[in-house]
């Protein structure tokens, strides 16, 4: 799932030495999901139930990226790691419950 490879790609960037090269996959997964997102919400139509989970979706997705970011509030290593986690944690939650609701909602009359 992107969301967990950015996640992953945030917390082991210096293993290979690669920070730079982590920040532009991490950059270049986050434009792959906005991608499938606005997938979704083509395909999700003008189905409310949908629309609704892509709204939460959509704004977990602002939340981890803003988690991503270091900030004031978060000045440890072992504090920011945990945000980052917890966020990255919500999201493939709710993408699979919109998944799971197309999919139900595509075969129902």
């Amino acid at each position: 799932m992107l969301s967990q490879r950015i996640v992953k790609l945030f917390l082991f960037p210096d293993l290979a030495d690669a920070v730079d090269a982590a920040a532009r996959e991490i950059e270049a997964s986050a434009v792959e999901f906005d991608a499938n997102l606005a997938e979704l919400r083509r395909s999700g139509g003008a189905l409310p139930q949908v629309q609704v989970q892509l709204d939460e979706v959509d704004e977990l997705c602002a939340r981890l990226r803003s988690a991503l970011t270091p900030g004031v509030e978060r000045m440890g290593r072992s504090q920011h790691v945990r945000i980052v986690l917890a966020e990255g944690r919500r999201l493939p939650r709710y993408v699979d419950t919109v998944v799971k609701l197309c999919a139900r909602l595509r075969h129902e009359p």
